[in-house]
């Protein structure tokens, strides 16, 4: 039916709200995208993409599919994260599409080695833009955010995130849902993958990345995830050449001591945070104000804590104060 009447609008309606209606079913979706059930969804988009119902129901079909892990290679190879970019570009206004197409491509993003031709295809800059145009609304912020640390993962992503402005996407989504822990775990795991190419470090200082970990840090002093992940982008930060004393300035050092308090159980913690101290103690010039600061003494108490942690006693012992 699909196929001999694509061009009638409420056949494609039908069709698409279907198969959107069998995709959320448990265990269909590998058999339904063995079947061609995307294909389908993908070519009554094109044929109707001016149609905002037919293209929603086609992209939440496929956001249904993009569940199953089984399906995210197929769904990349026939297109589907170029159809639902697409229909995010269409229909920038609208926040359903926004919210399926963000879920697509967080998906597919999370596929070992698709993380790079996404990027090369525009992911990236769809999930951006739908953040961009929906900043208020916390799900496809918070989506485009998980979307941008998965393909942030991959290293030849790194600096081509930067340089597309993804870390000012991220910033900005922590500032505006600040309160949002899933929102701060997110923008701080995706800052600390790309914090990890030192050739990123100084953009992101430059435009305040480190603050806005402290931010979201500090807004969620409860959660260890948080914590963790805002110490590591510090951390690494705070081992790209000329940055300590910016850092320093900022109040990096007492965050990060901050976080060890909060967690003084998780060792994870611990070492970032310890790292941090010493990537910023191998400058002179922060020496001062780290000993002035109680950062020997925080050190101390940090090896008490955790005695039978090789990594983070050599990291303590390694900090010259």
């Amino acid at each position: 039916a699909a196929r001999a009447h694509a061009g009638d609008v409420e056949v494609a309606r039908a069709v698409c709200g279907a198969l959107c209606n069998l995709a959320v079913a448990d265990g269909l979706e590998v058999p339904l995208v063995r079947e061609g059930a995307h294909a389908v969804v993908m070519a009554m988009a094109r044929a109707h993409a001016g149609n905002v119902g037919v293209v929603r129901s086609a992209c939440i079909t496929l956001k249904n599919l993009a569940t199953a892990a089984d399906n995210r290679e197929p769904l990349f190879r026939d297109g589907a994260h170029t159809a639902v970019i697409a229909a995010a570009q269409a229909h920038a206004g609208d926040v359903d599409v926004a919210r399926a197409a963000c879920w697509v491509l967080k998906m597919l993003a999370a596929a070992d080695g698709l993380e790079v031709p996404l990027v090369r295809d525009g992911a990236h800059t769809a999930v951006m833009a739908a953040a961009r145009a929906h900043a208020d609304n916390v799900e496809v912020v918070r989506t485009a955010c998980d979307t941008l640390l998965n393909l942030a993962a991959a290293a030849d992503n790194k600096v081509p995130l930067v340089r597309d402005g993804a870390h000012t996407a991220v910033i900005a989504a922590a500032r505006a849902h600040a309160g949002d822990v899933a929102v701060a775990r997110a923008a701080c795991g995706a800052l600390r993958n790309l914090a990890v190419e030192a050739a990123n470090c100084a953009p992101l200082v430059r435009d305040g990345a480190h603050t806005a970990v402290m931010a979201a840090a500090r807004a969620h002093s409860g959660d260890a995830e948080v914590a963790r992940r805002a110490c590591t982008v510090l951390q690494g930060m705070a081992a790209a050449d000329g940055l300590e004393m910016s850092l320093l300035r900022d109040g990096a050092h007492f965050m990060v001591m901050a976080a060890v308090r909060a967690h003084v159980g998780n060792v994870e913690v611990a070492r970032a945070a310890c790292s941090t101290l010493f990537n910023l103690s191998l400058a002179p010039g922060c020496r001062g104000k780290l000993t002035h600061d109680g950062v020997k003494e925080f050190l101390s108490y940090v090896s008490g804590l955790h005695p039978g942690d090789a990594t983070l006693q050599d990291v303590c012992r390694r900090v010259d104060l």
